[in-house]
This record gives C-alpha cells, structure tokens and sequence, in this order.
C-alpha cells in the first residue's frame, strides 16, 4: 500500500521499514529534485489517511518518513548514473586480495553491473555492484 502510495505522488521508496513496535520507517528519494521537508509532511499525512480508510488503528504506528540527506546510499544502477561525478565511499562485501575493504574516490562511469571510480590520486578502481556491502555519497572524504 506504501509503495503504490509513494509511486503515485512521483517518489521512489528507497528504505522501507516497519518495526515489531510499529514504526513505519521510510526513506523517500525522487529523480527530478531533492525530497524536500514539505515532501516528508506531505508523504506522512497520506499514509496515515491511507492507514485510516483501510480501518488499521494509526494511533497504534509511528510514522517517520526522511530524505536520503547527503551521504545517501546508492542501491540499484539507476542510482550510480545518477550520481556519476560524485565522490563516494563503498565498504566492500570481502576485502580484495590486497587488503582493500573500503573504496573512495568519485564514480567515472557505470557499465552494466560495474563501477569504475578515480581515487584522489587519479587511480582507477573498478568494482562489481554485488562485491559492495554499501555505498553511500561522501562529499567529505
């Protein structure tokens, strides 16, 4: 019901997540603009409408609904192509062979299920979307 809720307001649910507690977690992402605090409300109070037309007790939930903010984590493909020229910092699944278990530098290109990212240096890293534990934007590193 969520995510037909969100797809229809022209949002992506990024996280989704509900407790034993009954707390409904929800990361909204969009690709047009940033997801704004008036997006959050708004998200918010259309869940808890749909909640009530649906007889669930919404006194009984937690609502939160966020924005990925700045260190976002980049999940599907989609996500790298949208953030090609960022930098970013991956934890590895498994470290490589040469001890390396976290990535830094900016992503270069997607192929496929690849990303080659450019360290500080100037290195090329290429790493394979499954070899990723997660990713995250890192305007700081």
């Amino acid at each position: 019901m969520i995510r037909r809720l969100v797809d229809r307001e022209g949002f992506e649910v990024l996280r989704l997540s509900v407790t034993k507690t009954r707390n409904v977690l929800l990361t909204l992402d969009a690709d047009s603009a940033p997801i704004t605090i008036n997006d959050c409300v708004f998200i918010n109070r259309s869940i808890r409408r749909a909640f009530e037309e649906d007889g669930l007790p919404i006194d009984d939930y937690s609502v939160d609904v966020e924005s990925p903010g700045v260190k976002r984590e980049l999940i599907t493909p989609r996500h790298w192509e949208r953030f090609v020229g960022e930098r970013v910092r991956i934890r590895l699944v498994e470290p490589w062979a040469d001890g390396t278990a976290v990535l830094q530098g900016k992503i270069e290109s997607i192929q496929g299920q690849e990303v080659t990212l450019r360290n500080e240096g100037g290195r090329r890293r290429q790493v394979t979307l499954e070899e990723i534990e997660e990713a995250r934007l890192d305007p700081k590193y």
